[in-house]
């Protein structure tokens, strides 16, 4: 197994994603970045790490002309050569602006267009390729932006799908629980773009060039080309420097929302306050609650998260959850309970 398929593995481990029976949207440009990604859960599928049903999807921006085209072709035939179900989309006329804010509409029509193919393949969630380069060119971009905290703390490795291209619906989770898909992005905390090009490049895989990539009318490509490559001189690992910062400042951003929660946490949980939290924190808060009240989270899985998840949402009490060594949750007049084993004193 290739290094770069095995931390991927190691990655999908840490954030405890689910590693059977579920069908995923992969997104993919054609670039290096998502073409490394595709090759690598290929590579899983074939080595049964994975036992999922993976889609790939493709957005042409519609852009680049016939380069855009090119694009799209090259990524259809890529997914008939690893086997997976291919997906494409196309921006509509005027739905990309070509004169202001294009990375912005473009990336609202994109991420609109995977959430709407999720939806319709019934996808656990959708990942990306987003690298450590990108939460690094991220960072900047932010802080050059003059970002308070949220903005420094970069993107997450799973969140919710919807927030991505809709902020209307951020933190409103009774639109539909059919709408929450997660984010993933599984290569954010550990793969370069050197690393994913090395990659492709001893798959023998061509991948494709954007020129916009290289077009300096935007801030974000000015930042990658011009002021990294100038911080490098003072920080050869500057781009690791700036990813990491970001995450400790996540972090401890998180840390600060989770005891302002715990103050309000017990032996039991109060249902109208967990039906307000997106989905990623009510993970978090019921794997911290679970970890008081058993001493630890061995051999609690994603299933059991999900299905207490699920518990949360429906309407009748007296509903049970049963976890290993006999445990159990329940809901009861307004309230998550969690019971031991009656053989435990």
């Amino acid at each position: 197994m290739h290094k770069f398929t095995r931390r991927l593995l190691t990655e999908w481990r840490r954030l405890d994603l689910p590693f059977a029976d579920k069908k995923i949207l992969i997104a993919v440009s054609g670039g290096a970045d998502s073409c490394a990604l595709a090759l690598a859960l290929s590579d899983l599928i074939k080595r049964k790490k994975f036992k999922h049903d993976f889609v790939i999807a493709h957005f042409n921006h519609g852009l680049r002309s016939n380069e855009s085209d090119g694009d799209e072709d090259f990524t259809r035939e890529l997914s008939a050569d690893l086997g997976f179900k291919f997906v494409a989309g196309r921006a509509k006329e005027g739905e990309i602006d070509r004169e202001s804010n294009t990375e912005q509409s473009a990336r609202r029509a994109r991420y609109a267009f995977f959430n709407g193919v999720a939806k319709k393949e019934n996808c656990f969630g959708v990942i990306t390729a987003h690298t450590v380069n990108d939460q690094a060119e991220t960072f900047l971009l932010n802080l050059i932006r003059g970002s308070g905290i949220d903005g420094l703390t970069g993107m997450k490795n799973v969140r919710p799908l919807v927030e991505e291209y809709d902020n209307s619906h951020k933190n409103d989770f009774e639109v539909g629980r059919e709408d929450l898909r997660l984010l993933i992005r599984p290569l954010l905390n550990w793969a370069t773009r050197d690393d994913t090009e090395r990659f492709v490049e001893s798959c023998a895989v061509p991948y494709r060039q954007d020129e916009m990539n290289f077009d300096p009318k935007y801030t974000r490509i000015r930042i990658r080309t011009e002021l990294i490559p100038k911080l490098v001189e003072f920080n050869p690992k500057i781009v690791q420097t700036l990813a990491r910062t970001s995450d400790l400042l996540r972090n401890a951003s998180e840390e600060t929302n989770r005891t302002e929660f715990e103050i309000q946490m017990g032996e039991q949980l109060r249902l109208d306050e967990l039906k307000k939290l997106p989905l990623p924190d009510l993970h978090k808060i019921l794997r911290i609650w679970l970890k008081a009240q058993r001493g630890g989270l061995r051999r609690i899985g994603f299933a059991h998260i999900g299905s207490i998840e699920k518990l949360i949402h429906t309407r009748k009490s007296g509903r049970i959850v049963e976890l290993p060594r006999g445990e159990r949750v329940m809901k009861h007049a307004g309230f998550l309970l969690f019971r031991k084993s009656p053989v435990e004193k």
